[in-house]
């Protein structure tokens, strides 16, 4: 397998073999990218861990939580600490006992200790969700919840919110910008960055059009109903300027959009794991997050 027999083989064909179609497409995306050596996989092996998530993250499909996977299965990067993989966060708070699941900001700050083999440790994290269940307080289950679910969304919708992706109806070129694009993929690798089992992301794209994302959970257990959740990732512009200190921080240099969005974050609320009804267990949920 290499670049050319991606490239000839097509998403369709890789959807075919099993591979769901975000990673169907961005396998081929990043063959073009590397066919064309606008992504150069030989000069890798001399370029640091933040050069090389650049280089693949600029890749459509691919973010900073793929990249990392590339710099610890692919690369054997000796210190690749990935406090956006809920897993590493449940890890560590089983492995430490703590009462909620540690935040990405404190995982980033209690990682520093073993600055130079922090891949080491996350695999150790990793390793301690599937250890078998230990006494109450270190159960796994109770972790996940609503209120931990809440507050590992927040980072990404905190980024979300500085993201002026605007309604193609306030910004004509928005193709250009690419901002829209930006949002789907930040919420995409956060959907993709969890520990759930049987679930699928989806970045449908068609020309011309704003693009839709689907996140699919699977139920547990048998039955009939299907729930649609669905939300828009594009807003509006600003109606007016924020209170002090209440805005947030622009972090692409352009004026300041309105926070009124509906994120596909959500999406995960009422699955199987996180309801404390029985109905929920036999339900399969979608999630469709568009912008237009």
């Amino acid at each position: 397998m290499n670049v050319h027999t991606i490239i000839a083989t097509g998403p369709e064909k890789l959807r075919e073999a099993g591979v769901n179609r975000t990673k169907a497409q961005a396998m081929v995306d990043l063959a073009h990218e590397v066919r064309d050596s606008r992504v150069n996989l030989s000069r890798h092996g001399r370029m640091s861990d933040d050069e090389i998530v650049r280089d693949v993250a600029a890749v459509r499909g691919i973010g900073p939580w793929t990249a990392q996977m590339y710099l610890i299965s692919t690369m054997s990067r000796p210190d690749v600490w990935p406090i956006g993989d809920y897993g590493v966060r449940v890890g560590w708070t089983l492995l430490h006992g703590l009462d909620e699941t540690i935040s990405e900001k404190d995982l980033l700050v209690a990682g520093e200790r073993f600055v130079g083999a922090r891949t080491s440790v996350a695999w150790y994290c990793w390793e301690a969700v599937h250890w078998p269940k230990q006494p109450s307080s270190l159960s796994f289950m109770p972790l996940l919840n609503l209120a931990d679910l809440e507050r590992d969304a927040l980072e990404s919708l905190t980024t979300f919110a500085t993201i002026p992706c605007l309604s193609p109806s306030f910004d004509v070129e928005w193709v250009q910008h690419g901002y829209i694009d930006r949002a789907i993929e930040l919420l995409s690798d956060w959907a993709l960055a969890r520990t759930l089992a049987d679930f699928d992301v989806e970045i449908h794209r068609l020309e011309g059009r704003t693009p839709v994302l689907v996140v699919t959970v699977a139920a547990t257990a048998p039955g009939d109903g299907t729930a649609v959740l669905y939300g828009h990732l594009d807003k509006q512009p600003p109606l007016g300027n924020w209170s002090e200190g209440l805005g947030p921080t622009n972090r692409f240099a352009v004026t300041t959009v309105s926070s009124r969005v509906a994120s596909a974050t959500t999406a995960t609320r009422p699955t199987r794991r996180y309801s404390p009804s029985r109905q929920w267990k036999r339900t399969t949920f979608r999630t469709v997050a568009a912008s237009c």
